[in-house]
C-alpha cells in the first residue's frame, strides 16, 4: 500500500514537471492538480497519511529535485518518514518516477546528501 501511494505521488510530481518546463513543485500543495482544485489539500493529506490511518500525520516527505541533475534516477524525491530505521527498509520514489524499497540506511543517507 505504501509503494502504491508513493508511486502515485511521484507520478503526479513528474507530470507537474513535464507541464512546467521541467520544474518540480516547491511542495506537494503547489502541484497543478491541487492548485486547479482537481484534488483538495484535504485529499492530498489523506494520500500522504498511512493507509491504515487516513486522518493521521504524513508518512512521506517530499524533496524538490535538483533541476540541474542529469540523472534523476538517483535523486530521491519522496521517501517514507521513519523515527527508527525499519528492519524491512523504507519506500522511496526517485525524480524519474520509479520507486524502490531501500533496506540499507547508509545507502539511503548517501542518496539524500
Amino acid at each position: 500500500k505504501m509503494m502504491t501511494k508513493i508511486k502515485h505521488l511521484g507520478l503526479l510530481c513528474v507530470y507537474h514537471a513535464s507541464d512546467n518546463d521541467g520544474q518540480f513543485p516547491d511542495n506537494l500543495a503547489d502541484m497543478d492538480i491541487v492548485r486547479a482544485g482537481v484534488i483538495t489539500e484535504s485529499v492530498l493529506n489523506k494520500v500522504l497519511a498511512a493507509p491504515d490511518n487516513p486522518d493521521g500525520p504524513p508518512v512521506f516527505r517530499y524533496r524538490k529535485p535538483n533541476t540541474d541533475s542529469k540523472d534523476r534516477s538517483n535523486e530521491v524525491m519522496l521517501y517514507e518518514i521513519y523515527d527508527q530505521w525499519p528492519d524491512d527498509g523504507i519506500v522511496v520514489c526517485f525524480a524519474d518516477g520509479h520507486c524502490e524499497i531501500i533496506s540499507d540506511q547508509n545507502h539511503f543517507q548517501e542518496l539524500i546528501k
